[in-house]
């Protein structure tokens, strides 16, 4: 293969694959952000929790990956925390997936 074409490979490859695991650290980075994630709205924050659940459950190396990236101290301080309702139960269900 030349040197082009395999370029050309790579490059296709990286825009049209879907990375979970820097998919899940990005999330991670957003909540670390957010002061303990209170200053999310919280649709916004909702939905970023469900992206994470759905990552968390697509493949067993995730829970780890999820503790690795810091994740668990944030996960916590919305369970504990948070006043919303909606926001603890998928922090929750979050949990209970990983463990």
């Amino acid at each position: 293969m030349s040197k082009e074409d395999r370029e050309w490979l790579e490059k296709a490859m990286k825009e049209y694959t879907f990375n979970d695991t820097d998919r899940m650290k990005e999330l991670i980075e957003t909540l670390k952000k957010q002061e303990q994630a209170i200053t999310l709205d919280t649709p916004a924050l909702m939905q970023l929790l469900e992206e994470l659940l759905d990552l968390v459950e697509i493949h067993p190396r995730s829970n780890l990956n999820f503790c690795l990236f810091g994740g668990m101290h944030e996960l916590m301080s919305l369970i504990v925390s948070h006043p919303s309702e909606g926001v603890r139960k998928v922090a929750c269900s979050i949990f209970m997936s990983i463990t």
